[in-house]
């Protein structure tokens, strides 16, 4: 007799050990980041802040976690934040083992329906964390695209991580002002990105949209950026994956700018 098919289940307690599994190194820190607290956990594992406490108080009872104040980065005052302890980094690790060797149907977003491991899905997806991507597989085991884009894009998210959107806005534009970034500014706003809890696919967006203006203002300008982007990419004689991303994404702007400027010459 055919067996029926297994339904996807992954709790908010599970979800919550496996964020803060990726924090752990915060353990001994007195300055903690924001996806620490109650808000900021609420935010990733996708679920309403008022669930945190009780989540959290079952697995204190359990020796999982333990719960303190602690400065959190960007706030005046003290918050209550979330950590593993030593049973409890064992057994996040152990829960993250078991969910990256599950396979989970995704849809792109185009519609497509491929069959993979969370494991290598997580390697094709590295703007998202692994709590992120277990809060958006429905029960029928289907990682969507588009739902985690609309629950990390959520304008609903928490004020202070808007805030924190603006500043890195600000950062990275300041960056490019010149036309040019470099290897020690791109390791100061990596530096800041990790302080605002600025994930890799906000980076892209946020980037994306400088370069955009950019564009808008002048082609001549884009082109320097891409001159000087190259040169400062080719110091250490090679050209790294982030190094190569940005150069393409600029080449590509300036090849669509070119296109519709000999469209318009045409008419």
């Amino acid at each position: 007799m055919r067996k029926d098919k297994e339904i996807f289940r992954c709790t908010v307690q599970q979800r919550f050990l496996i964020h803060l599994f990726d924090y752990r190194t915060y353990n001994s820190k007195i300055d903690v980041p924001q996806k620490l607290t109650q808000e900021g956990i609420a935010y990733t594992i996708n679920v309403d802040k008022k669930h945190i406490p009780r989540a959290a108080r079952d697995l204190e009872e359990k020796g999982l976690i333990h719960i303190e104040k602690r400065h959190v980065i960007g706030k005046r005052q003290r918050m209550i934040s979330y950590f593993l302890t030593e049973n409890g980094i064992d057994f996040a690790r152990e829960l993250r083992n078991y969910f990256l060797k599950m396979q989970i149907q995704t849809r792109s977003t185009n519609n497509d329906l491929f069959k993979d491991t969370l494991e290598k899905i997580l390697k094709k997806f590295p703007q998202y964390s692994l709590a992120q991507i277990l809060s958006s597989i429905s029960q029928d085991n289907i990682f969507d695209q588009k739902i985690i884009e609309g629950i990390t894009s959520d304008l609903s998210q928490p004020s202070d991580i808007s805030q924190s959107i603006v500043i890195y806005t600000k950062a990275l534009s300041q960056a490019w002002a010149d036309g040019k970034m470099t290897t020690d500014e791109r390791n100061i706003l990596e530096n800041l990105r990790s302080t605002l809890c600025i994930s890799e696919k906000m980076h892209l967006e946020i980037e994306k949209r400088i370069l955009e203006q950019a564009k808008k203002a002048t082609n001549p300008i884009i082109r320097n950026i891409y001159a000087d982007a190259l040169k400062e990419a080719l110091k250490d004689n090679k050209i790294s994956k982030d190094e190569r991303a940005i150069l393409e994404k600029i080449r590509t702007y300036i090849e669509s700018s070119d296109s519709k400027t000999k469209k318009r010459k045409t008419k």
